[in-house]
C-alpha cells in the first residue's frame, strides 16, 4: 500500500472522529438547555394592588348644591301695633342655590375617622309672602345672602367608601324686608339684616377617587334661631343638600 493511500485513510478516520465529536458535544448542549428549563419556574408579576385610600391630613375643596326650608315673620306686638290690630304673616317657604369653599382635617384611627371642616358658602335662599296689614297690601321678605358652618365629623371607612355624621355651629346672615303699599303714597320700604348663630346636623358620605382626591354628598339642617328685624321677630332655617369635591395634600 502506498504512502498516499495511507494518509487518506488516516484523514477520513479524522474527519469521522471531529464529526462524532462534533455531534456528541451538540448533544451534550441540547440536553443541558432542557434541564435548565425543566428547572426554571414561570413567575407571573404579583397582580397590582391599588394602596388603602389616605383619609388622614389637611383638605381644601369646593362644595354646592341647594337648600329650603321654613321660615317666618311675627310682627312684634307692642302697645301700638296692638291698638292697630295688625295680624302676623306666618310661616312660608324659602329655597335657593348654595356655592362655597370648604377646608378641613381629618384623622384616621384603625377605619374610625375624626375630623373637623369649615366652609362659607354664598347662598341664594330666600323667600316672600304678601299679607294684608291693616288691610293694606304688604309683602315680608326672608334672605340668606352666606352661610359659614364649623363642624366635626365621625365616621368609619369601608375601603373608599367613608360614611359620616356631622355636626357644629352655624354662622349665617339673615335679613329681613317689609315693603307695605299704602294708597297714594306707594310704597314703604324696611330692610335690616343680623349676622347669627345657630346650630346644625346632618350626615354624609365621602368616597375616595385615590389618594388624594375625594368626591362627597351630605344633607346639612342648619337652624338660625329668631331675631328681631324691623318689626318682625323673624326665625330662620334650612335643609341643605350639597356635594363636593376635596383635595387632600
Amino acid at each position: 500500500m502506498s504512502a498516499l493511500g495511507l494518509t487518506g485513510q488516516t484523514g477520513v478516520k479524522a474527519m469521522k472522529r471531529i464529526s462524532f465529536a462534533a455531534l456528541l458535544l451538540l448533544a451534550l448542549i441540547g440536553s443541558l438547555r432542557f434541564a435548565v428549563a425543566a428547572d426554571l419556574e414561570i413567575v407571573k408579576a404579583p397582580p397590582f394592588v391599588a394602596p388603602p385610600p389616605r383619609w388622614s391630613g389637611f383638605y381644601v375643596g369646593i362644595n354646592g348644591g341647594g337648600g329650603m326650608g321654613p321660615t317666618s315673620q311675627t310682627l312684634t306686638v307692642d302697645p301700638l301695633i296692638a291698638l292697630l290690630g295688625v295680624s302676623t304673616t306666618g310661616n312660608y317657604p324659602v329655597s335657593g342655590a348654595v356655592l362655597g369653599a370648604t377646608l378641613g382635617y381629618n384623622y384616621q384611627a384603625g377605619s374610625w375617622i375624626f375630623g373637623i371642616e369649615g366652609d362659607i358658602d354664598w347662598s341664594s335662599i330666600g323667600g316672600q309672602v304678601t299679607a294684608p296689614v291693616m288691610g293694606v297690601p304688604a309683602t315680608f321678605e326672608t334672605q340668606l345672602p352666606w352661610l359659614n358652618t364649623l363642624r366635626g365629623r365621625l365616621g368609619y371607612a369601608f375601603g373608599s367608601f367613608f360614611p359620616y355624621i356631622t355636626g357644629g355651629g352655624a354662622f349665617g346672615s339673615v335679613r329681613a324686608t317689609d315693603s307695605i303699599t299704602i294708597p297714594g303714597s306707594g310704597n314703604v320700604l324696611g330692610g335690616l339684616s343680623d349676622v347669627r348663630l345657630g346650630w346644625t346636623a346632618g350626615a354624609g358620605l365621602e368616597y375616595a377617587i385615590n389618594q388624594y382626591w375625594s368626591v362627597k354628598v351630605e344633607y346639612l339642617y342648619a337652624d338660625l334661631g329668631s331675631d328681631i328685624l324691623v318689626l318682625d321677630d323673624v326665625k330662620f332655617s334650612t335643609h341643605l343638600i350639597r356635594g363636593g369635591v376635596n383635595w387632600r395634600f
